[in-house]
């Protein structure tokens, strides 16, 4: 749970001076077609720098006021944000009345048909729907700036196995996978059709997301993700690809058994790329003519727990090894947590401005 934003207060009001000191030097340095650029791995200025979301503590230290985390705060707020820190979109998982279709069962509840036709009569289980307040909000702030929006979809599975619970969704792939695929071709054709309605929207990209790893190992064979995972992710990708946009996609864990469907799906990045389940380099060195890779700055390690000099060496070492032929945005392993010193995150974006210039 996101601490309580008053939590913040006084590391926000002290740290205001240095905040904007360092932060409004980045002003005017956004660049959708930087990032853009770089899912392409075409030649660009320098190395983006994108996070898929920044919590509280470190929102109020740039903002220097007490703020909510990056996908709570207002559009113009948000644009304030990503420009301070010379970020290249706004977005996030913010675009739907209530969330996606299974989110608003209660996790570990949905274990049977018996669940599942009970929530549909209560209600609990319904299609999703578009904020387009917020749509019209966030598109109206960056009119006229360089800046991208950009969106996160959840993908089939992991809705499927936090409504279910993981034990009972593992059971269930052997005992009733029917009743598995049924809930992932609901959540599939729901967001095919959300989707097509998002996308309407000048969006710049689409981020979709799944996790499928544990630190160590993939959370279903692969054999079982081919049959019942593969092709409904490929029609979320079709769609975005109908429309002209670049879809990337995220997966916590030690994912690298997938990655070659995850090419051949059509996805033209992969985040965050934890440390512990996979190194970098030899990804870079494998896949890196076919993905761009944003993140591996660990969250961890040095930037929750080093000095800012240890923050600065790692940012440079990726810098330096996987910036060459384009294809990598700097950005933290998981997102910028909490637990992440306001002086280390502000240690990290100034040296990706300062060793990512190409």
């Amino acid at each position: 749970m996101l601490p309580n934003a008053t939590t913040y207060d006084s590391i926000a009001m002290t740290t205001h001076s240095q905040n904007s000191e360092l932060f409004d030097y980045f002003a005017g340095d956004s660049d959708i077609d930087r990032l853009l650029k770089t899912f392409r791995h075409e030649k660009t200025d320098r190395v983006p720098n994108f996070e898929y979301h920044i919590g509280q503590r470190n929102v109020s230290a740039i903002l220097g006021r007490p703020s909510g985390n990056s996908w709570q705060l207002d559009a113009k707020d948000y644009v304030e944000l990503v420009e301070k820190i010379g970020m290249d979109a706004i977005g996030g998982n913010i675009f739907l009345e209530k969330g996606a279709i299974l989110l608003q069962v209660p996790e570990r509840t949905l274990g049977d048909w018996d669940d599942l036709k009970r929530y549909e009569k209560e209600g609990v289980i319904k299609p999703a729907v578009l904020n387009r307040r917020k749509l019209d909000d966030y598109f109206s702030a960056v009119k006229g700036k360089p800046l991208g929006v950009w969106v996160h979809l959840t993908l089939p599975l992991t809705l499927v196995y936090q409504a279910m619970g993981f034990e009972n969704f593992c059971m269930a792939l052997y005992d009733d996978l029917p009743f598995v695929e049924h809930l992932m071709e609901m959540v599939t054709q729901d967001n095919v059709r959300i989707l097509n309605e998002l996308l309407q929207y000048d969006f710049s990209f689409v981020h979709l997301g799944d996790d499928l790893g544990y630190k160590s190992s993939l959370l279903v064979a692969p054999e079982v993700l081919q049959e019942i995972w593969t092709p409904r992710i490929k029609r979320h990708v079709d769609v975005v690809h109908a429309n002209n946009r670049f879809a990337t996609y995220h997966s916590d864990g030690k994912i690298v058994d997938m990655i070659p469907t995850i090419i051949d799906l059509g996805f033209r990045s992969i985040n965050p790329i934890e440390p512990l389940g996979m190194n970098i380099y030899d990804l870079k060195e494998q896949f890196g003519d076919k993905l761009a890779f944003i993140g591996n700055i660990d969250v961890a390690g040095a930037l929750p727990f080093g000095s800012p000099e240890e923050v600065e060496r790692e940012v440079e070492e990726h810098i330096t090894r996987l910036a060459p032929g384009g294809g990598y945005i700097c950005a933290t392993s998981h997102s910028v947590i909490d637990d992440i010193p306001p002086s280390n995150f502000q240690t990290m974006i100034k040296a990706i401005h300062k060793y990512g210039k190409l």
